[in-house]
């Protein structure tokens, strides 16, 4: 199964390290305690956040983006047209954009975030581009809102983009699955390939447990 082709909608996050140590990133990052965190009879911070190798090949049903609150879960796993490098997806429906503007500002390596919208009556595109600890920060969107098409960028622009595609007329035009597509190319992540959606290494599956169990 190839995402890319047959998802309405496609959010994930592309790492240039390796999984193990993505994983653990997350893991870590996402269990920092703060005052929301549950505690147990002691006062200690309880963990949330979990993390177990599995077997799947392919990307699993279990990241599929659910509606309305549900346990975080994250699948990770090491493309096998991509050695040593990371993608995850997990079934937040706003794409982990938040973690993961918050985690790699802590982190050195370059992590994309893209999500895809696909359904009419709102279609949208998302790039974000965060690299070495997020002193680099560049977002570009294109999306039908509420109040109509919407283009904006921000941050520094990147030697692997096309600055002639953001003078387009139209404004869905300027950013769509296919500039993704190849600004993801020209990073060495080839998400046209069924190869980039399955790995024969280890993958990882992440998942929050409900702070009452």
């Amino acid at each position: 199964m190839n995402p890319f082709e047959e998802r309405k909608q496609l959010l994930f996050t592309c790492i240039d390290g390796p999984t193990y140590e993505v994983v653990d990133a997350v893991l870590n990052g996402l269990n920092l305690p703060h005052e929301g965190t549950p505690r147990d009879r002691d006062g200690n911070f309880l963990a949330r956040y979990f993390v177990k190798e599995i077997s799947d090949q392919p990307v699993p049903a279990e990241v599929e983006v659910q509606t309305g609150w549900t346990p975080l879960r994250i699948f990770f796993w090491e493309p096998t047209n991509c050695r040593g490098r990371t993608v995850l997806m997990g079934n937040s429906s706003d794409g982990l954009s938040h973690c993961v503007g918050s985690l790699s500002q802590d982190n050195p390596r370059t992590w994309v975030n893209v999500r895809l919208y696909f359904e009419e009556p709102y279609p949208a595109c998302f790039f974000e581009y965060y690299s070495n600890h997020r002193r680099v920060d560049r977002q570009i969107v294109a999306g039908n809102f509420e109040d109509g098409w919407l283009f904006v960028q921000q941050g520094p622009v990147q030697i692997f983009e096309n600055l002639t595609y953001y003078e387009e007329r139209l404004k869905k035009e300027r950013l769509t699955p296919k500039i993704i597509t190849e600004y993801l190319d020209k990073l060495g992540y080839d998400i046209t390939d069924d190869t980039f959606w399955h790995t024969d290494r280890t993958a990882y599956l992440l998942w929050q447990k409900h702070p009452i169990q």
